[in-house]
């Protein structure tokens, strides 16, 4: 009795959970953040959106091809059916005996039957050449054998053997009297001689051609054709200048359009560029990555080598490198934003730079965005060839301090510092300046702290003139000047350089003080001198800061060192958010090891809202002097005294939160 074959069942697949989040689905970067972006936070919402054909992921603008790819098999990988795909099933062989197999293959092979052998075609006797056909007989030879046949006839009859007699001998006379003339045998046709293919004439360049050439250009050139020659350069040259900008146009044909109706265009690897509805510019741009790892180990090319060797110690990059090909003309900035990699804590110190071919340089840019999708955002007019994250460690920090004319630098005090900056300058007008810069306060002492004296439009008690720095930025002639001045004193009295601080600018000036910052800075660098820039803090608005009239970011650009005056107000650091949020705010734009932070090593006094300095003997003033609160001056040895303060301090508070104290006592009326 035959076995029985079970029939094939299919298993039914069981699905994961919907609640799985989609960061553990292992997708690239870029994916992962369009999808949180959009709300989509879990597997269930990305199934949903693939089952009704979410625009967010059916757009290859929004959401790139190779990643919807990718996504739908991190998918599958985890046991998830993707809508629109055939449901897998699990089925099972039917089970076959051992005899229904040796069965089967008995039939198999009855059925075979021997091929009927074919036999062979005949082969078509050649055909046989035939002899070339002999040539007749020339003409000559015929017309003689016909004359002497009418001889013979027209003979008068004779007996039989005389008439042959007479014929032969008559034969022989005629053959003796005319000339033999050999019978030709007969030839075979020569072969047709091929023709030979006709090919076209090219002209051979030769040494005596060559030469004819170099004489009659020469003799052209000598005769005037070189005006032609000229002329024909020039127009060569003038295509690829402005307006025709052939080169220009010709690179503009690779590369994705970026425009308002094509605003955004990325990378899988983490970067983005885009543009607003109201850009008026034409780009086209080519996005490549080197991969982290294959920067660090020197790969990636030529370029890539060098800029690994020239980074330094204190600097790693923490992404791929991206490479941007950007061609076209645009006056409006670009928005660049990168994705934050995982791994690279601490974010706070982790900055944009760009690989200039000589040198690395920082790229201001400010962290955006919610948790899972933050972003390193940043907009520039001319977009670089490079950009990478890099985390930037600590190095030696640079002490500096103000001295003034009534300044003592105490010795310990003053072998500390690696910078001293002067003050007695004031701007004046058309760019000179107010006082000796051979009376400048100087320490005692000999060091190796560089002598930066402060150039100010200000002074302690007195009001800012904004209005000479204004004039002096906004005219060409002042400002030669004024640079010229500076190098000048630097030279004559050894100076390393100089601190800028001129306070006081509004909006519309921030423009021309960048102009001029880059200008001081370019003139001084060129002999070998430093620029420092003294800066207030900005305003904190509802939308923002406000920086008023000075561009930080400009600013940090061509400066050496930039020095941020913190808020006097010791009440500002009882809240750490704030300041925080301000030093922030100064690493986006200015390179974090450029910032210098002012602060005073003096005391503050807070009466009726206003702040103003104390020295350390006037802060310790309101203690009083020490005094016995024993009834009795005099004391043995070794007995107990009890002294006290006879000053009107209240109390001592211990500030934690900014590392000081704070202390309260009264004043006497008019005080």
């Amino acid at each position: 009795m035959p076995e029985a074959v079970s029939e094939p069942q299919a298993e039914k697949v069981q699905q994961p959970s919907l609640s799985v989040p989609i960061t553990d689905l292992g997708l690239r970067a870029r994916a992962r953040s369009v999808l949180l972006g959009v709300g989509m936070n879990t597997v269930g919402d990305v199934l949903g959106a693939l089952e009704r054909e979410d625009k967010v992921l059916t757009d290859p603008q929004t959401f790139a091809p190779e990643l919807l790819i990718d996504l739908k098999r991190q998918l599958r990988r985890r046991g998830y059916t993707v809508p629109g795909e055939p449901v897998a099933t699990a089925s099972v062989a039917p089970k076959t005996s051992v005899g229904d197999r040796l069965r089967a293959a008995l039939q198999s092979v009855a059925k075979r039957q021997p091929r009927k052998a074919t036999p062979p075609r005949a082969k078509k006797p050649r055909r046989e050449e035939k002899p070339p056909r002999e040539k007749r007989p020339h003409r000559e030879k015929r017309r003689r054998r016909e004359k002497e046949s009418r001889r013979e006839k027209a003979m008068p009859g004779t007996g039989g053997a005389a008439a042959r007699l007479g014929i032969a001998k008559t034969r022989l006379e005629a053959a003796r009297q005319r000339p033999q003339i050999a019978t030709p045998l007969p030839q075979e046709a020569p072969p047709k001689e091929a023709k030979p293919r006709r090919k076209k004439a090219r002209p051979r360049i030769e040494a005596d051609w060559v030469k004819k050439q170099f004489a009659r250009a020469s003799k052209d050139f000598k005769a005037g054709g070189w005006f032609y020659g000229v002329c024909a350069a020039f127009a060569i040259i003038g295509l690829f200048l402005p307006p025709f900008s052939l080169g220009q146009a010709l690179a503009n044909l690779g590369g994705k359009a970026l425009r308002a109706d094509r605003p955004l265009v990325f990378h899988p690897d983490g970067i983005t560029l885009s543009v607003g509805s109201e850009f008026t510019g034409d780009l086209r741009v080519n996005l490549d990555a080197v991969p982290e790892d294959d920067f660090n180990q020197g790969e990636g090319g030529e370029l890539m080598k060098e800029a690994a060797a020239a980074l330094p110690d204190y600097m790693s990059v923490e992404s791929p490198v991206y490479l941007l090909d950007v061609s076209g003309e645009s006056a409006e900035p670009v928005t660049i934003e990168i994705l934050m990699p995982g791994g690279a804590e601490p974010w706070e110190t982790l900055d944009l730079y760009t690989w200039t071919g000589e040198a690395w340089e920082f790229v201001p840019s400010e962290l955006v965005g919610e948790a899972e999708a933050e972003v390193l955002r940043t907009q520039l007019i001319d977009v670089p060839s490079s950009l990478a994250l890099v985390q930037t460690g600590p190095v030696t920090p640079t002490v500096s301090a103000l001295l003034g004319e009534d300044d003592i630098a105490a010795g310990e005090a003053v072998a500390a510092l690696d910078e001293i900056n002067p003050w007695a300058l004031i701007l004046g007008t058309a760019g000179t300046f107010q006082g000796d810069p051979a009376d400048l306060p100087l320490p005692d002492l000999a060091g190796d702290w560089a002598v930066m004296p402060s150039l100010r439009n200000w002074a302690p008690g007195k009001s800012v003139n904004a209005g000479l720095v204004s004039g002096l930025i906004n005219n060409a002639l002042d400002m030669e000047s004024h640079i010229s001045s500076i190098l000048q004193m630097c030279n004559d009295h050894g100076f390393a350089g100089v601190e800028v601080d001129y306070r006081g600018l509004g909006a519309d000036d921030a423009a021309a003080y960048g102009d001029f910052i880059e200008a001081l800075a370019g003139a001084l660098k060129a002999e070998g001198l430093m620029l420092s820039v003294v800066l207030d803090p900005p305003t904190q608005t509802e939308t923002g800061w406000d920086a008023g009239g000075y561009d930080w970011a400009t600013i940090g650009a061509h400066a050496d060192s930039v020095k941020v005056r913190l808020p006097e107000d010791p009440r500002v650091y009882a809240d750490e958010t704030a300041v925080t949020e301000l030093l922030d705010w100064t690493v986006d734009r200015i390179h974090r090891h450029k910032v210098r932070i002012v602060v005073s090593s003096l005391s503050l006094e807070l009466s009726e809202g206003s702040l103003s300095s104390l020295s350390l003997e006037e802060a310790l003033a309101p203690f009083g002097e020490v005094v016995s609160l024993d009834e009795t001056n005099q004391y043995e040895v070794g007995a107990e005294v009890h002294l006290g303060l006879a000053g009107t301090v209240f109390s001592v508070t211990p500030q934690e939160a900014i590392g000081t104290y704070s202390i309260d006592y009264e004043v006497a009326e008019g005080e």
